[in-house]
């Protein structure tokens, strides 16, 4: 992600002729670690891109840098404050994108932060898992589990229903046995988990300042069931919320209604070997071509546990994953969101095939690669909805409205909210977080 993290892997530059007006497309490595000296950005756009990757040393705004930024976008504060060239600006918005669902014109300057976007004092504000400090150990500890976020929710479903997964309690065994579904519902549990089922509408049982209980209707093979609790947590975002949850107060309804959320694709292609990466030393790629694929791709680091054990051979089969953001400049942000979504959702998956194919082979044909042999196969994940757009003022609010973030974290009556969109930046550290605080502002409301 231009330099964000490239002391966990060594990153191809990839310069095509087309987009930047060559005689030969070429290959650059590790491009952040000398300046981007070899690059085919121009004078101006090297500076710019080594004065981010190195920190601004500004501090514009002293005491009051958090509400500062949120009150701009990060194209305000790159072009106003820092006077970034346009297309530094530019690759910077489609690696936003992938974090927030929108581009730089759209997202709060904050946010940007937050996610570890360049451009702010070196060791000011929050760590992120995006950016970690080369001397940081826990660079080692960076790595994707088979299964995605599967493995932490498995880890967390065998304390509470031990029967719910079959074998013993070592995390290989955890990690890898059959699911038995049959015992997600016992009614000797002291935790149930009913499976295919959709709640329709949550409601309190009276007055939502007094009641002693709230009811949960729920849709399950064509009936509507109803289920009451003394307490809810409603772990799912406002584009639910604003519609199950009945009789929301009118500040809970305008915040859930403000809320604005980007898209995102994934493309996940598998690779029977990764041998043209191998030549050039890399286990990542950064590209400019304005194709709908974003800008970088790169191989997962595979997890070795237990019977798992996947070997980093370039003559053996990996995944390529790209990271596909969209942005839509120009437009307000609702409307952006809405025409990104329309992109996602209208492009058929045989034009998607086809642009990674072309993709790939223009990158790596030259260094043997034969996308007919060499593929065997592309999955594409179209996230819809994937991410909140933390907008100016999620944080601290506009116009001298609370902030939005502080809104839907209030509990409703017996109701709470938990989701990582809460955080504003939306990762499993804040659905962590906020799940943990709206659980524990129900256990509080249910206890009083």
């Amino acid at each position: 992600m231009l330099g964000i993290a490239e002391q966990a892997a060594s990153a191809g530059y990839f310069f095509d002729k087309e987009t930047f007006d060559l005689e030969e497309s070429y290959w650059d490595k590790d491009a952040s670690q000398n300046a981007y000296a070899n690059t085919a950005f121009s004078a101006d756009e090297k500076a710019d891109l080594e004065r981010l990757r190195e920190g601004t040393g500004v501090n514009k705004a002293g005491d009051d840098w958090s509400a500062w930024l949120d009150s701009i976008t990060y194209q305000e504060y790159l072009e106003d404050t820092l006077n970034i060239q346009p297309r530094v600006i530019k690759l910077l918005s489609i690696t936003l994108s992938t974090t927030s669902g929108m581009g730089c014109d759209s997202i709060s300057a904050r946010y940007a932060m937050m996610s570890a976007l360049p451009g702010f004092d070196k060791g000011f504000g929050d760590k992120s898992l995006y950016r970690v400090p080369p001397d940081d150990n826990e660079i080692a500890g960076i790595f994707s589990f088979p299964g995605g976020n599967d493995a932490i929710y498995r880890l967390m479903l065998k304390q509470v229903l031990p029967n719910a997964i079959s074998g013993g309690t070592r995390f290989e065994e955890i990690h890898d046995s059959a699911y038995q579904f049959e015992h997600f519902d016992d009614p000797d549990n002291p935790v149930r988990i009913r499976l295919n089922s959709t709640s329709v509408r949550v409601a309190h049982d009276g007055d939502p300042a007094s009641a002693r209980s709230v009811t949960v209707y729920y849709q399950q093979d064509g009936k509507i069931y109803r289920v009451k609790a003394k307490g809810v947590v409603s772990a799912i975002g406002g584009w639910v919320n604003k519609h199950i949850i009945q009789d929301l107060p009118g500040e809970h309804e305008d915040a859930f209604g403000q809320l604005v959320h980007g898209s995102n694709m994934i493309v996940n292609v598998a690779l029977r070997n990764w041998k043209p990466m191998a030549k050039l030393g890399v286990s990542a790629c950064h590209f400019f071509t304005d194709n709908g694929l974003g800008g970088f791709c790169n191989i997962r680091r595979p997890l070795v546990f237990g019977d798992n054990q996947p070997p980093l051979d370039p003559e053996k089969p990996v995944v390529l994953t790209f990271y596909a953001g969209f942005t839509k400049p120009g437009l307000p942000a609702r409307e952006q969101a809405a025409a990104i979504r329309w992109e996602l959702m209208s492009k058929s998956y045989a034009d998607i095939e086809a642009t990674v194919r072309q993709q790939l082979m223009a990158m790596f044909g030259s260094l043997g690669f034969d996308d007919e042999k060499d593929i065997a196969g592309i999955i594409v994940n179209r996230w819809g909805h994937s991410y909140v757009a933390a907008t100016p003022g999620f944080f601290h609010g506009n116009n001298g409205k609370p902030a939005l973030q502080q809104v839907i974290t209030r509990p409703f009556g017996r109701i709470a909210f938990g989701h990582s969109e809460h955080k504003g930046i939306q990762e499993w550290f804040g659905a962590v977080e906020h799940g943990d605080r709206a659980a524990r502002q129900v256990l509080e409301i249910m206890n009083s």
